[in-house]
């Protein structure tokens, strides 16, 4: 992982700014990549990101988690779009595409637009080739998984204002369950165990955590 870091931040090193794309109708995974993204360039380079996207955040969810961080991202405008490198006077600002690629046709960049980075978790795309930096892969997740794993490659922790209350930086989501009120049941989806039978969620020091919780730690 160090060695993609070191790749990736020297495809960004020369750009004054870079302008962070999400695929259209971002959703959690592409915000938050985004995010991740701005926050790794701006501690490792101190390199301005601006994150657009064009759509909608529709669901409440969605819109819920933009309010938490802060309404990091906004729509795109024509005159985000950076200049073309060899303008005149002008450097060239850096293009990152986050949990989407090249020419799908479900981002806002116009074709054959120059590509810096790309950082996805879906199918590849033989378009994605021409970025100066590449990392794309289907076998992981989510495309957030990929970028914490650099923001812990560069000894980075997340800001505070992204972990909910009662959370640290290096156990965010144990400590956000454990202050949690835990219901007093659960019930099974199996059809070997009958609905009407309740089962107490497993103990840990006193706390009650669901199954897929308590089965990961």
């Amino acid at each position: 992982m160090d060695e993609r870091l070191d790749r990736l931040l020297r495809a960004v090193e020369e750009a004054h700014s870079v302008l962070i794309l999400p695929h259209n109708d971002p959703d959690p995974d592409a915000i938050a990549s985004a995010v991740a993204l701005r926050h790794l360039l701006a501690q490792k380079l101190g390199v301005k990101s601006q994150i657009a996207y064009e759509g909608m955040i529709g669901r409440a969810e969605n819109r819920a988690l933009v309010r938490f961080l802060g309404r990091p991202l906004r729509r795109l405008a024509a005159s985000d779009l950076p200049v073309q490198a060899g303008t005149p006077g002008k450097q060239a600002t850096a293009v990152a595409l986050v949990d989407t690629q090249p020419g799908t046709g479900h981002n806002p960049l116009p074709p054959d637009w120059p590509v810096t980075v790309v950082i996805d978790h879906h199918p590849w795309q033989e378009a994605s080739h021409a970025a100066a930096f590449c990392d794309v892969r289907p076998n992981i997740g989510a495309t957030s998984t990929i970028l914490t794993a650099y923001l812990q490659a560069a000894g980075i922790d997340p800001p505070r204002r992204w972990l909910p209350p009662c959370s640290t930086a290096s156990s965010p989501t144990r400590w956000a369950w454990a202050a949690m009120p835990a219901p007093p049941t659960w019930r099974p989806t199996s059809t070997s165990s009958p609905a009407s039978t309740p089962r107490r969620w497993p103990t840990s020091n006193g706390r009650r955590y669901p199954p897929s919780i308590s089965a990961g730690w």
